[in-house]
């Protein structure tokens, strides 16, 4: 793989585990503290990528 599709490809995890934290909800996502941290360390991978 090119560096391009590596890190294309560790963007797409990233934004699946995003998806993954809030799929119950604004309501379940706000209520969960658990759930703020690992968004916001998925988010904060992506970026630091």
């Amino acid at each position: 793989m090119s560096n391009d599709s590596v890190y294309l490809w560790h963007i797409l995890e990233c934004i699946r585990r995003i998806e993954h934290h809030v799929a119950d909800g604004r309501d379940a996502f706000f209520a969960s503290d658990t759930l703020q941290d690992a968004t916001f360390l998925a988010t904060q991978t992506q970026l630091d990528g």
